[in-house]
């Protein structure tokens, strides 16, 4: 069985995430990394309460094959671009180095359709430069998954521009065809199930799962 070590199992990615990995008979240990406590009900997974910024001194019995991180927050949840720096690449970095120093083999990231390291928009340029600093880290797999508008999500904090969006995306959706078919909005649950049947699957050294791509797994 794989043991798999997660980072963001609190938000909405992160939580379809666990309750697959929890129903599929491949994955054993599920180890969640949080902040908080969090009551799991489900024996296979545990949490364990840590301190991002001090990571890589914590002495965690771990051992995992592969690791998950969809951490991420947003510009008004962080309050100003060094907040939001700190959770998007900082913390992502420290999850990473952390779980190379463990052993594992193959890291997934879920990052955003459009990152570019030389991006003229903060959060896609964040984007891109953690996508670059995670292949120096030279896991032997690492996917970087893309997708585009997410929905799906329920949560208190609802984002009304995120929502409008969507809801506009999808009266359209019949005209996105073709280069547009990219902007298709795509469910938390359709990228858990693409991050767990890349964790399977995937050989290559490094991978890059586009929105298209995410479709295609799940029509």
């Amino acid at each position: 069985m794989i043991n798999a070590v997660v980072a963001g199992s609190t938000g909405a990615i992160g939580k379809k995430l666990v309750e697959k990995l929890e129903s599929n008979n491949d994955f054993g240990q599920i180890h969640c990394l949080n902040r908080r406590d969090v009551d799991f009900q489900n024996p296979k997974t545990q949490n364990h309460i840590i301190d991002f910024d001090q990571l890589h001194n914590n002495e965690l019995n771990i051992s995992a094959d592969v690791a998950f991180c969809s951490l991420g927050t947003t510009m008004k949840q962080a309050g100003s671009k060094e907040e939001f720096k700190k959770v998007d690449f900082d913390y992502v970095l420290h999850f990473a180095k952390w779980a190379k120093s463990i052993g594992v083999k193959k890291f997934l990231l879920v990052s955003a359709h459009g990152s570019d390291k030389n991006s003229m928009f903060f959060y896609m340029k964040v984007k891109g430069q953690i996508e670059e600093a995670l292949k120096n880290l030279s896991f032997d797999q690492l996917v970087i998954i893309q997708p585009s508008l997410l929905y799906g999500a329920s949560r208190p904090d609802s984002r009304f521009g995120e929502n409008l969006g969507y809801k506009v995306l999808k009266f359209l959706k019949p005209l996105l065809v073709g280069p547009l078919k990219k902007q298709r909005p795509v469910h938390v649950g359709q990228v858990a199930e693409t991050m767990i049947h890349s964790a399977l699957t995937v050989k290559d050294k490094l991978t890059y799962i586009s929105p298209i791509d995410i479709q295609k797994h799940h029509k």
